[in-house]
């Protein structure tokens, strides 16, 4: 099966800022990126695990999130607006790569391309404001996920 030295690509679910994380913050009445950065620092000690048990890692950042009132699937839950979970998302990426830069795992994202300047998904890639379009496909093809072992320790 998965032999040490293997790469390792790890996702952490859309679905956990998208409904999630923001709950959780609203919950608790705290900032939402207080939530975010528990969340990162567990996720991190569970990729550096995996990084000590001899496995090459690398992460794919989560994508943004569906339009506000365009949620296609009951089985795919929101919470809070659009533009605040994708900022979540947005924020997560950007520390999740400085976090993996810092103990030698390799990152991945196009969530960033994903977005207009306003913070809200660009619906051209993807199929259903969740799913990645071919378009969608295409962005995560020029990045080339082998990429993202490149710096791998």
């Amino acid at each position: 099966m998965i032999k040490r030295g293997d790469p390792l690509l790890f996702c952490y679910g859309e679905i956990d800022i998208r409904n999630h994380v923001v709950r959780q913050a609203r919950g608790q009445g705290v900032e939402l990126e207080r939530v975010l950065d528990r969340v990162l620092e567990n996720y991190l000690a569970f990729l550096v695990s995996m990084q000590k048990e001899g496995y090459r890692v690398a992460c794919w950042g989560p994508t943004p999130s569906f339009p506000d009132g365009e949620n296609p699937n009951e089985a795919l839950p929101t919470f809070g607006d659009e533009i605040t979970r994708n900022s979540a998302t947005l924020y997560f990426n950007e520390r999740l790569n400085r976090l993996c830069q810092q103990s030698g795992l390799g990152f991945i994202s196009i969530a960033e391309k994903l977005v207009d300047e306003q913070g809200r998904i660009r619906k051209e890639y993807f199929v259903d404001g969740c799913h990645l379009s071919q378009k969608g496909w295409a962005l995560l093809e020029k990045e080339q996920v082998s990429n993202a072992f490149r710096e791998v320790r």
